[in-house]
């Protein structure tokens, strides 16, 4: 992955992103979180985005029993990324969130509790977002 954000030639990173995503959509989901997971607060913020990125299509491609089974390991180093000092990681840990609470829904709560009111206000303005176009869709969070 490292090489993703430290090589500049363009075919380079491309090679490396779609050998990721290969990696995502047929290796085990566990293996796959293992992985990403030391990588979603790396010091170097691109490769922190790039990890949460694949999480979220990770998160989207499995079922709610796999998110729910990973929750307890993925919630904090996302909250931690969504206190990160810069606004692409948080605004990409954000965006995971939303995908995590599109699959496992208001199960999720509990890991929230320890968000500050703005924090929490801005996550639920996602959630909503995210969900207009779903008819029906009801969030309490």
């Amino acid at each position: 992955m490292e090489i993703i954000c430290k090589d500049e030639d363009k075919e380079v990173v491309k090679n490396a992103e779609a050998t990721a995503n290969y990696a995502i959509y047929n290796f085990d989901p566990r293996t796959s979180f293992k992985i990403l997971h030391s990588y979603i607060n790396h010091e170097e913020s691109a490769l922190s985005i790039i990890s949460i990125k694949l999480l979220t299509k990770l998160v989207e491609l499995n079922n709610k029993e796999i998110v729910l089974e990973l929750l307890p390991e993925l919630m904090p180093p996302l909250l931690q990324a969504y206190d990160n000092k810069e606004s692409a990681v948080r605004k990409t840990a954000v965006f995971c969130m939303v995908a995590i609470y599109g699959s496992v829904g208001d199960q999720m709560q509990s890991y929230l509790i320890s968000l500050s009111r703005s924090k929490m206000k801005l996550l639920k303005l996602y959630i909503d977002r995210s969900f207009q176009t779903s008819p029906g869709n009801n969030n309490n969070l």
